[in-house]
């Protein structure tokens, strides 16, 4: 039985104060940190290999209009981007940094350079020096490429057609110069004009294909003519991906060898991800008006049960009826709706949610294998039809893991529209197969909140990682999946199915509804919200920070609790803080801190696929006090947030995952172990800052103006349950702090919250 009143008991607030900020000064480059035996040995390395590689036949093989690719391989203490070496490549001497890729650097370099950079290698300045200290290895870009033994797999895993054409999504060389990427695809137009290198006519814009024509698309190839002439238009800028078919392998390898591409990844089919007791759910669904819409991109939907709660259909469909995943999309369906009640054995919060199809996943065994391009455009159409859709659901991956360094062409495109369209997209992270366990592609989806799985215990509580489910980490150390929650569940039909497929509905519909109960809502507070919620107080790399339970309804606190969530903008070169946070008087016990502190912080990065390091921005936060040292000047002492800012890189990105647009951090503490906060009215602050990588990419203007949205949430939570916490904060924060939330009445299971 349901009835219809108002929810809302102790809202989350919104935190209303304005931060200080303080100017930070960047310093030059520690020459005196050089150890002269090894500087010795490399300089003479570094002068032996520009020699070698003026006789190396691989460098004009890869030379376009007088310009090469060289990768210059750094040691693994000079990984952080303050070592960057912009010293010693940059336009005086023909040879500017373009890229990073993997522990180094992608050079552009022309001609002259390998004789004026042996000049400066023998003559450095201080800056110079300490960038050839840290150089270990060089080459000629496209040799690392081909060196790569992930080639002959990318070609296996690659969809090939009837006509032996193997479908891949390439990507062209970072060059800077406008003639060198003029040679680059004059290259490409000699390969399609052979007939070995051929266009999808799949991959074109619609309104550059005839109706006639765009009837018969899929599955067919332009003819030479017809690709070279399309080409250039495709070809937007020199990040775009481009879907091609290739014959044979050994045209594959010639394309690399050249350094005509420098990126690819295999075009497969994007495929669906493969419990309760007593009758099924009644027909009659309760009236759904009001209640938040997920849209949900799989097979489309195509049962008659809940036809009622379809809120809109996007026409006309990616993937015909003959071909969609139709059975998947009607148990996604199932469990978007009203999956509470078919899993009705399973802790599950009671809520309803309406549905927007677009039918967009092909059927397992189906042969369909779409390129990303014409996926992102029909999701981007969707997107653009439907602005009162805020949540999107993708139940579906492909079939191979992530890359360890790159994000896939689909996942960047989807993260791209997310952003672009304000959309919150949440996405399975796929389940293992026999040869490999890292979440699947589109689940490396930096904007998207992706799931795993869980299992449950005879309480119907969430309890340990499914064994099913695919693990993080994602591309470069990326904190994928973030949640997980249940994954075994009785669907439309009354059948018993298991996959992170129907995990994913469950964190989309509070998801969808999180975000209509917020008064000012984005996708990132939403996603800050739910991973604040999860049960984890760290990452796992099965379960991600847990599964939102704590509390069952995120825009809510318990009395024992008091969670301020906000987003605001910050730029770089500032340190921000948020200063005069009170601590609950129940919480301070003997001059400390006791109790439980948490703080999320999702930061919108800046991201780039030009060679690695996709994420070009970071957030450093924390939750800190004030405390005056002995001469009187006050000094800020860390409660909980990032660790040593001076950890080497590379431990710093595996402790801290420091370049995670993610940061969770949380304490507990006791009468004994907490933090002495002085002052008769104890106070905390919040501080974050943003930096910069890849500078040489960017101009120094913007990387100096350009604000980008933070959403943080941080809460107090008493380890007392009949504490006053929430009541005590409103009181003594005042008009610093307002409900975050808005008043507004939905139908929910009488009984169903708080069981």
């Amino acid at each position: 039985m349901a009835d219809e009143r108002v929810v809302l008991s102790n809202p989350v607030l919104r935190l209303l104060t304005t931060p200080s900020r303080h100017r930070v000064q960047g310093g030059p480059k520690d020459h005196r940190k050089i150890n002269e035996a090894v500087y010795a040995e490399r300089q003479q390395r570094l002068l032996t290999r520009l020699e070698a590689l003026k006789a190396d036949p691989a460098r004009p093989a890869a030379t376009h209009a007088g310009y090469v690719l060289l990768w210059v391989g750094l040691d693994a203490d000079s990984q952080a981007a303050s070592h960057t070496p912009d010293d010693l490549f940059d336009d005086d001497v023909q040879a500017r940094l373009v890229a990073a890729w993997r522990g180094g650097y992608v050079v552009e370099a022309t001609k002259a350079a390998f004789d004026l950079l042996p000049r400066r290698i023998r003559s450095p300045s201080n800056a110079q020096r300490c960038d050839i200290f840290r150089i270990e290895q060089l080459d000629v870009f496209a040799s690392i490429l081909a060196q790569k033994g992930q080639l002959r797999q990318a070609w296996e895993l690659a969809s090939r057609d009837l006509a032996g054409f193997h479908a891949l999504s390439i990507g062209l060389p970072a060059f800077r110069s406008p003639q060198a990427i003029a040679s680059v695809i004059q290259s490409l137009k000699e390969h399609m004009s052979e007939g070995v290198l051929a266009l999808p006519m799949s991959g074109l814009p619609r309104d550059a294909i005839n109706e006639a024509d765009a009837r018969s698309a899929d599955g067919r190839w332009l003819t030479p003519a017809e690709a070279t002439n399309h080409l250039p238009g495709l070809l937007d800028r020199p990040s775009t991906a481009l879907t091609v078919g290739v014959p044979d392998f050994a045209v594959f390898e010639r394309l690399i060898a050249s350094g005509t591409i420098t990126r690819w990844e295999p075009v497969s089919p994007l495929y669906p991800t493969t419990p309760g007791l007593g009758s099924e759910p009644d027909l009659d669904l309760p009236v759904l008006d009001g209640h938040p819409i997920v849209g949900v991109i799989d097979g489309g939907y195509h049962a008659t049960r809940y036809q009622d709660a379809v809120a809109w259909q996007f026409t006309p469909p990616l993937i015909s009826d003959r071909h969609a995943a139709r059975a998947h999309g009607n148990r996604v369906a199932s469990i978007v709706v009203d999956g509470h009640l078919w899993s009705n054995q399973l802790k599950l919060p009671p809520l309803y949610c309406k549905l927007g199809i677009v039918q967009a996943v092909p059927e397992q065994g189906s042969g369909v294998a779409v390129a990303p391009r014409e996926i992102l455009n029909h999701v981007e159409q969707a997107f653009q039809a439907h602005p009162e859709t805020h949540v999107w659901n993708l139940s579906a991956n492909l079939d191979r893991e992530c890359d360890e360094f790159e994000v896939s062409e689909l996942g960047h495109g989807l993260s791209r529209l997310a952003r672009s369209y304000n959309k919150l997209l949440v996405v399975s992270a796929g389940n293992r197969d026999d040869n490999s366990i890292r979440v699947a592609p589109p689940a490396d989806c930096e904007a998207a909140i992706v799931v795993g799985g869980r299992l449950h215990n005879e309480a119907g509580e969430v309890a340990g990682p499914c064994g099913a489910a695919r693990i993080g980490l994602g591309p470069e150390g990326m904190l994928k999946p973030e949640t997980s929650w249940f994954s075994q569940h009785r669907v439309l039909g009354g059948e018993i199915q298991r996959g992170t497929s129907y995990a994913a509905p469950l964190i989309s519909k509070l998801g969808a509804h999180t975000w209509d109960n917020l008064s000012d809502p984005n996708p990132d507070l939403v996603k800050a919200l739910l991973i604040h919620a999860c049960d984890l107080d760290g990452y796992d790399h099965s379960m991600g920070f847990g599964t939102p339970v704590r509390p069952e309804l995120p825009w809510l606190c318990a009395p024992n609790a008091a969670v301020m969530a906000w987003s605001t903008t910050i730029t770089a070169r500032l340190r921000y803080y948020w200063t005069g946070i009170r601590v609950p008087p129940s919480m301070m016990k003997n001059g400390r801190l006791a109790g439980r502190v948490k703080l999320v912080a999702v930061l919108e990065p800046v991201v780039q696929r030009q060679g690695h390091h996709y994420l070009s921005t970071r957030l450093e936060a924390g939750l800190q006090f004030q405390q005056a040292d002995r001469n009187g000047r006050p000094r800020n002492h860390p409660i909980v947030g990032c660790r040593n800012p001076h950890l080497r890189e590379l431990d710093a990105r595996e402790i801290d995952n420091k370049w995670d647009p993610v940061r969770l951090y949380s304490g507990e503490f006791t009468s004994r172990n907490g933090p002495r906060i002085p002052g008769p009215q104890p106070t905390v602050q919040l501080y974050a800052r943003m930096f910069w990588r890849n500078t040489f990419q960017h101009e120094d203007e913007e990387m100096r103006e350009r604000a980008a949205r933070v959403s943080f949430v941080v809460s107090f939570e008493s380890p007392d349950e009949d504490a006053d916490v929430y009541n005590e904060f409103r009181r003594i924060m005042a008009e610093n702090v307002e409900a975050a939330t808005i008043e507004q009445n939905i139908e929910v299971d009488e009984d169903g919250l708080g069981d």
